[in-house]
């Protein structure tokens, strides 16, 4: 027994009274559902799913958040994440009846009763977020139990177009960030600063970057690729693009001028930076919710959408008090990701890459692939402009392989696992 500990750390979480009410309260109420929609099978694989989901993509979302605000008493993040979760599917409830925000839609899902075979690929879930912190694609490998081989590739497509974008936003832009850091890192660091003069140079420069992105690059892409259909951009999303333009600029100015402790100590990034979770959260619920959902009757009522309300809020809570598991360490083992400013820097790119593919399209993405991309060429970055180490830049480039090369293979991981589970329902269901 003591050698199954040793090679799964996570075993000694049982032997906190905490977690042990709340593993009872998290299956009986399972165990209530089962009630309620009449299959045993289909509740167990739901509670399943939200149990490694919860741990594993919505920890990418909310680590950051977690590791940069370690100061702050947990029950307030907690609080402020829970408030943000349950707006979101009570919104997407009880305007359109949906939680997965047009996610699941009927027409690319097979259809066939849940029984015991589709729980085996949940709980291989929970033991490869929980047990070995691998960061699988959740939207791969849980839809393609109920997809048609058509929407897989579409869910893959896309994911990897996501990984696309992922890798040019974020390798270019902390190149010029580091590179803008880098050219000013010998100025010295001032503990007062002109806060308002600051931001009135970052409206001017964010206004100026949106001008030429709505006058100039985008119209540039459009005559290069004239088969290319760019979403329409509402009023409150270009609002929302030009507020984040605006603070990731205020970010490279910030870090430029200010000392570590004013950083640290500053009650506007604070305020910025729960903004800014609140918005990515949101966005990662409203693609990734689908993941957890299928495993429901379609219509489902108020008592249902009670009860799954109160097990994500427990999964929730788990989530905070062991500090994220295992794939947290995805975001902490990453450069400067416990600096506020820079956390909540990463965070505006990954909430605009979700918020675009969003509204591109309903067919669900692997927002993992996206996130693990992110930080990865993040790293890439960093390594390139040489801000932080000593070594020359081939050795620089290595480590910055090796840091990306374990989150790679364990995608490729999961997305083999994906393509066995749908085979493996395609041959119990003869869909």
């Amino acid at each position: 027994m003591e050698k199954i500990v040793s090679k799964y750390p996570v075993l000694q979480d049982f032997k906190d009274p905490t977690v042990l009410m709340w593993l009872i309260a998290y299956w009986v109420l399972t165990l209530v559902l089962a009630i309620f929609i009449w299959n045993f099978w289909a509740a167990l694989s739901f509670a399943l799913a939200a149990y490694a989901v919860i741990w594993n993509d919505a920890v990418q979302t909310l680590m950051t958040y977690i590791h940069s605000n370690s100061d702050v008493p947990r029950k307030y993040l907690f609080s402020w994440v829970a408030a943000v979760l349950l707006g979101v599917i009570w919104y997407g409830f009880l305007s359109a009846g949906d939680i997965t925000y047009g996610r699941l839609d009927a027409k690319w899902y097979a259809d066939f009763t849940i029984e015991w075979y589709v729980a085996i690929f949940p709980l291989l879930l929970v033991f490869l977020t929980r047990f070995r912190g691998i960061p699988v694609s959740t939207s791969l490998l849980m839809l393609s139990i109920f997809s048609t081989t058509l929407l897989f590739e579409k869910i893959v497509m896309k994911s990897a177009l996501g990984y696309l974008v992922a890798f040019l936003a974020s390798f270019v832009m902390w190149i010029i960030v580091e590179y803008i850091l880098k050219t000013i890192s010998k100025t010295k660091k001032n503990a007062a600063i002109n806060f308002w003069w600051m931001m009135v140079k970052a409206a001017i420069a964010a206004a100026v970057f949106m001008a030429a992105l709505w006058y100039v690059i985008i119209p540039m892409i459009l005559a290069a690729f004239p088969n290319l259909v760019i979403p329409s951009v509402s009023s409150l999303e270009l609002s929302l693009y030009s507020l984040v333009a605006f603070l990731f600029i205020l970010g490279i100015f910030y870090e430029r001028e200010a000392d570590e402790k004013t950083s640290r100590s500053s009650t506007f990034w604070r305020i910025a930076q729960t903004f800014t979770t609140a918005l990515l959260f949101g966005t990662w619920l409203m693609h990734d919710m689908v993941n957890i959902a299928v495993f429901l009757p379609s219509g489902f009522g108020l008592e249902i959408m009670l009860l799954i309300s109160v097990l994500f809020v427990l999964g929730l809570a788990y989530t905070f008090h062991i500090n994220g598991g295992p794939v947290g360490n995805i975001v902490t083992k990453k450069t400067s990701t416990n600096e506020i400013i820079a956390a909540t820097m990463i965070d505006l790119v990954y909430f605009v890459i979700l918020l675009i593919f969003k509204d591109w399209s309903n067919i669900p993405m692997s927002t993992t692939w996206v996130f693990v991309w992110l930080l990865a060429w993040r790293q890439f970055g960093i390594r390139a402009i040489n801000r932080i180490d000593t070594v020359e830049w081939s050795g620089r480039m290595t480590l910055a392989f090796k840091e990306s090369w374990k989150d790679f293979s364990k995608i490729m991981v999961g997305l083999g696992i994906s393509v066995v589970a749908l085979l493996v329902v395609r041959y119990f269901t003869g869909t």
